[in-house]
C-alpha cells in the first residue's frame, strides 16, 4: 500500500492542474466574450465629433458635470441630457400652427433655446400625423427650407445607432446667433410615428452632450396614447 501513495498523490496533482486550467480558460473565454460584446456596443454608437464638419464656431468650455434621464409625461420618450439642462418642458407638440403630437425639451434656458437658439438644448417631437404626410426625408427637407432662410446649411449626413437610423442636417451662422444647429429625423420602431430632434451646440462640451442624446434617446410605445386617462 505504501508504494501506491506516490501514484495517488500524482493523480490528485494532475487532477488539480486540469481543473485549474479549465477554470482559467473559462474565465478567459468569458472575458473575451465580454470584451467582444463591449466592442460591438461601441461600434454601434454614433459620434458627432468626427462627423461635424466645422467645429470652429464652438467655444471651449468645461465638460458637463453629469447626465440625467428626461422623459415626457407618459415616460415613453426617454433621453439622457446634461444635469445642467434643468429647464425641462413636455406636452403637446404644435408644428407650423397645428397640434401634431407630443414633445420633450431640455436646456439650461428654454426661453432662449426656443427664441434665439443661443442656449444649448434639445427638442424631441413625436408625431403620428406627420408620418401620414411626410417621409423622414420630406420632414427634414421642410425643416431645411425654413432654416436655410436664417442659417447656413453645411451638410446632410447619415447616422445610425443601436436603436435608430436616419439623416441629419447641420446649420451654422444663424442670424439669431445660433452657433450650430443639428436637425435629425427618423421613425419609431413600429414605423407609425415620425421623430424630429433639434440640438443646439454652443460649446465643445455640447458635442459630447449631443453624442449622449443621439445614443440614448428612445421612443417606447405610443407617446400620444395617454394610458392614465383611458375611457
Amino acid at each position: 500500500m505504501k508504494n501506491k501513495k506516490p501514484y495517488i498523490r500524482l493523480a490528485f496533482m494532475f487532477a488539480f492542474i486540469f481543473m485549474t486550467g479549465l477554470i482559467f480558460n473559462g474565465k478567459a473565454l468569458s472575458a473575451n466574450a465580454d470584451s467582444t460584446q463591449a466592442k460591438v456596443q461601441i461600434s454601434q454608437q454614433f459620434s458627432l465629433r468626427s462627423a461635424i464638419e466645422d467645429q470652429s464656431v464652438l467655444t471651449q468650455g468645461p465638460s458637463y458635470s453629469g447626465y440625467t434621464r428626461v422623459t415626457d409625461n407618459e415616460e415613453k420618450i426617454n433621453v439622457q441630457v446634461p444635469v445642467e439642462w434643468s429647464d425641462i418642458e413636455t406636452g403637446a407638440w404644435t408644428y407650423q400652427g397645428t397640434e401634431v403630437g407630443v414633445f420633450v425639451a431640455a436646456s439650461s434656458d428654454l426661453a432662449n433655446f426656443y427664441s434665439t437658439r443661443s442656449q444649448p438644448g434639445v427638442f424631441i417631437g413625436v408625431s403620428h400625423s406627420l408620418a401620414h404626410t411626410y417621409s423622414e426625408d420630406g420632414l427634414l427637407g421642410l425643416e431645411k427650407s425654413d432654416l436655410s432662410r436664417q442659417c447656413l446649411h453645411k451638410a446632410r449626413s447619415d447616422y445610425k445607432n443601436q436603436f435608430y437610423a436616419g439623416q441629419y442636417d447641420q446649420f451654422t451662422n444663424c442670424r439669431a446667433g445660433t452657433p450650430n444647429l443639428l436637425v435629425f429625423t427618423t421613425t419609431s420602431a413600429d414605423q407609425k410615428s415620425l421623430i424630429l430632434l433639434r440640438i443646439v451646440l454652443v460649446s465643445d462640451a455640447d458635442l459630447e452632450a449631443a453624442d449622449m442624446i443621439m445614443n440614448t434617446f428612445q421612443v417606447l410605445g405610443d407617446p400620444e396614447h395617454d394610458e392614465h386617462h383611458d375611457d
